[in-house]
């Protein structure tokens, strides 16, 4: 039994039930009449718990609707409701017997190989059996509604309600369907939408709803139910209630049939979020390489971390005293005009009368080779020199020179120095590594000094201590220009690809974003469906949630595929690999993770709190 008693209904403004009364009978096929809009389809949601927000009484096999939770609800519709729709509302992409299936899927009591039996026996009863493996969108009409009615039965509901079951059919199998729902009647409780008064001839009872209440147009005056005439399989037979759960085996099943349904739109997603986060992460890792080329370029030409102060107005040890007190200096030392030079290669011998220190030019670039590293026995040559030494200057890198040179007392020293590389200074001239300079100045030092030498600790300080020595008069001399450019080359560098892997991550997002949104609005049926099944809200949050582990973890492959690949054509077109680390690693997973988790987390917080009935409209 159904009651009704003083139900109204408004939907925003609109009254759509005032006051209604009536009473449902078991074993009776009820046909609900009424013109568009009347509220004929809002009645069925509201006996099937789908919309209960309403004033007044409900009661169904002994409850009131409004004092059951969300929870309760479902219980009720997988225990005790069927649905037959206008639009058949079967799952595409499942089978006709997976279809039939999919509301004992909640049924723990049952096997699977149970299940396939009862569900092949309605489809038998209905016709369908040789129909049982074929897809949904292939059956007609006629077929999809049988198998609807399938479904609808194969929980064993007491109370079938029918939207217009036959108003997408022709007429032999709107008879087909009628003579199937008047079967039912003989043990159910049946209510039928229809505009049609041919479909009315089978009702036991005719309702009209007019003016906002429930018309009495014809009411069976007996009733009782009637079982003698039904078969088993259509008999409305439950002999308890059943708590309907989902095992993680079936999540897992649907979650990955649903996921193969839509798969190419998913795939498109997946390609781009991976891009999007994989082109963010890139940008990281050049980040790093970046620093690593700064360091290695720092550590093969430690010559750019040196300054020299030439002799000018301030007194060179008022320089020496004030470099020596600040904390990111090294290695500061006087310097000397040297005389008498020899470099001897290959018997060939190259004197220099007087040599002054080599003042740190941003003019002075290497040819060959690279300059002198600190530590080591090495000596940069100039083109002149070198040119007087050998033919092919080229040659010259790698070989030993003997450098000859008198101390202060007047005795003779040989030391043997590894060029180390050509520069392009066209004056008789070299540059030592500081511990030869250090070495050799400490043994010709007389008289006073022509410059100081010194070296900055970090790379990046050179224009920082460039600005500040010269605001204290001294006459400066670094590569704080060259460093300057460097330094700005690579930040415009790091920004450029920052900018554009933003750009490409917010892009990759929105898009994909739209595809899974889109992809959204076309389950909202599918919801509704499973709603009106019995699945409940955490039911189906639960299949969304495993879609999406899914979706994560082949998002994750795809980026590591997209990272091998990026990385290839970034050593290809560069000569050297993005520099990623564990770090990096985590951090790529982390934004996959977040990115799939909140896109779909949003839209499937949208699919699920939606109202089944209005789902089903979708």
């Amino acid at each position: 039994m159904i009651y009704l008693n003083n139900v109204s209904k408004k939907y925003k403004d609109l009254d759509i039930l005032l006051h209604a009364n009536y009473r449902f009978k078991d074993g009776t096929l009820t046909c609900v009449l009424g013109n568009s809009g009347a509220g004929k389809s809002t009645l069925l949601n509201l006996i099937a718990g789908l919309d209960i927000d309403y004033d007044g009484e409900i009661e169904n096999l002994c409850f009131k609707e409004k004092n059951f939770s969300n929870k309760n609800l479902s219980n009720y519709r997988f225990n005790n409701v069927g649905f037959i729709f206008q639009d058949y509302h079967l799952l595409n992409g499942y089978t006709v017997l997976e279809n039939v299936i999919m509301g004992a899927h909640l049924d723990s009591e049952l096997t699977k190989e149970e299940k396939i039996e009862k569900a092949l026996n309605l489809l038998t009863e209905l016709g369908l059996k040789n129909k049982a493996n074929q897809m949904v969108h292939e059956l007609s009409g006629g077929q999809k509604q049988r198998a609807s009615i399938a479904r609808a039965l194969m929980n064993d509901p007491k109370i079938i309600l029918a939207d217009e079951p036959t108003a997408a059919l022709d007429e032999l199998n709107s008879d087909g369907v009628m003579k199937i729902l008047k079967r039912l009647a003989r043990n159910r409780t049946v209510i039928v939408i229809t505009h049609s008064e041919k479909v009315s001839k089978y009702a036991d009872e005719i309702v009209c709803l007019k003016n906002h209440t429930i018309e009495i147009v014809k009411e069976k005056e007996r009733y009782e139910l009637d079982y003698s005439k039904e078969s088993q399989t259509f008999t409305a037979k439950k002999a308890k209630e059943i708590v309907p759960k989902l095992n993680s085996k079936l999540l897992f099943w649907i979650a990955i049939r649903n996921f193969r349904i839509h798969f190419l739109k998913n795939l498109l997603a997946i390609v781009l979020i991976s891009l999007g986060t994989v082109s963010f992460i890139s940008t990281l890792g050049i980040k790093n390489t970046i620093k690593n080329e700064i360091q290695s370029f720092k550590e093969k030409n430690d010559y750019y971390s040196k300054g020299s102060i030439a002799f000018s107005k301030k007194p060179l040890s008022e320089g020496l005293t004030y470099l020596q007190t600040l904390p990111n200096v090294k290695d500061v030392y006087y310097q000397y005009n040297l005389q008498n030079i020899h470099l001897k290669y290959d018997h060939k011998n190259k004197h220099l009368d007087i040599k002054s220190p080599t003042l740190i030019s941003s003019n002075l670039s290497m040819i060959y080779g690279d300059m002198p590293k600190d530590n080591r026995n090495e000596i940069s040559l100039s083109l002149s020199v070198a040119s007087s030494l050998s033919k092919n200057i080229n040659q010259l890198v790698g070989k030993y020179v003997d450098f000859e040179y008198f101390d202060k007392e007047g005795q003779k020293h040989k030391i043997k120095m590894k060029v180390s590389g050509i520069s392009n200074d066209t004056f008789d001239n070299f540059t030592m590594s500081t511990k030869l300079e250090k070495k050799i100045y400490k043994e010709v030092a007389r008289g006073e000094a022509s410059a100081i030498a010194f070296s900055v600790k970090n790379f990046e300080d050179i224009p920082k201590i460039h600005r500040l020595l010269k605001s204290k008069g001294y006459d400066i001399y670094t590569k704080e220009k060259d460093i300057r450019a460097f330094k700005n080359s690579f930040a415009d560098t790091i920004k450029l690809f920052t900018i554009l892997s933003n750009l490409l991550l917010l892009l990759f997002i929105s898009v994909s974003f739209i595809i899974i949104y889109r992809i959204s609005i076309t389950r909202y049926s599918e919801v509704g469906i499973l709603s009106c099944l019995g699945y409940s809200t955490r039911n189906i949050s639960k299949i969304l949630r495993r879609e999406t582990v899914l979706f994560c973890l082949l998002s994750v492959l795809f980026s590591s595929i997209w990272l091998l690949i990026f990385n290839t054509v970034y050593s290809q077109n560069f000569g050297y690999n993005l520099e990623f680390n564990f770090q990096l690693g985590m951090l790529l997973l982390l934004v996959n993770i977040g990115l799939v988790f909140g896109i779909t987390g949003f839209v499937n917080y949208r699919l699920v709190n939606l109202s089944p009935s209005l789902a089903l409209k979708k």
